[in-house]
């Protein structure tokens, strides 16, 4: 009976840690440390994502919807800058997982913006946006 219920135990446990790591919660905090918003991120395993199951991530910031698809992405990532002013100029970093500057550039306007991360291997990776206020910071998973 007892190695019944200490299977049972594992199993239940195993189940709740897998679940747990599908999702990963990002706070982003003014300059003062007060938070100002929460975004929700799904990480899937390139075992189990298929293209109807990659969504984008989508977020509004001020008048403007920033989306970032696909993601998981397999080494094309575009970024999606709707409403706000044509002339307006954003900042983008991407950074490895421990922290290395992988890229930097600048995008304008609205539009479709690619990419690339075909050069750098599967992993996590952070985008940040910024303007000339505020800044987005995104979690990117490469297969």
């Amino acid at each position: 009976m007892k190695k019944l219920l200490l299977i049972i135990g594992l199993f239940v446990f195993t189940v709740l840690a897998v679940n747990a790591q599908e999702k990963n919660i990002v706070y982003e905090y003014d300059a003062s440390g007060n938070r100002i918003r929460r975004n929700t991120i799904e990480i899937k395993s390139a075992s189990s994502s298929t293209e109807e199951d990659e969504k984008p991530i989508e977020t509004d910031w001020g008048e403007r919807e920033v989306t970032i698809f696909p993601n998981p992405t397999k080494g094309n990532l575009k970024v999606r800058i709707e409403g706000g002013e044509d002339e307006a100029f954003y900042d983008y970093t991407l950074f490895s997982s421990n922290g290395q500057v992988l890229e930097e550039g600048q995008i304008s306007g609205k539009g479709d913006y690619p990419l690339s991360m075909q050069q750098f291997s599967s992993g996590i990776y952070i985008l940040v946006l910024k303007d000339d206020s505020d800044k987005l910071t995104f979690k990117i998973v490469k297969e």
